[in-house]
């Protein structure tokens, strides 16, 4: 995910707990987060023993950063309540990865 860390557009808390519920019994999936925000901590609480062992949180990057890390990923997701358009999965489309995207 790269996204601003505001819970409330975002959703980045449905996330984690899915990612949570994959790897309850074996970590096996594993959640890049790329972003800061006013709800960083919130989500990292949330994110419980999984933090740092399948759920990561990269702070802020720059495009050039955010470009390189998409391609050493599997998929990206967008899970936004709320978007109007995301550069992001543009460039993850352009360069073949497969993007999962709700309908915002």
């Amino acid at each position: 995910m790269v996204c601003d860390l505001r819970d409330e557009i975002k959703n980045i808390s449905d996330a984690i707990d899915v990612i949570k519920e994959i790897n309850k019994d074996q970590i096996c999936v594993r959640l890049d987060i790329i972003g800061g925000g006013e709800d960083e901590m919130k989500l990292k609480e949330r994110c419980n023993d999984f933090l740092d062992k399948a759920i990561f949180f990269h702070g802020r990057k720059t495009n050039e950063q955010v470009l390189e890390r998409i391609n050493f990923c599997d998929t990206l997701l967008v899970n936004s309540r709320i978007e109007t358009f995301s550069v992001t999965t543009l460039e993850a489309i352009m360069i073949g990865k497969p993007v999962i995207v709700t309908r915002c």
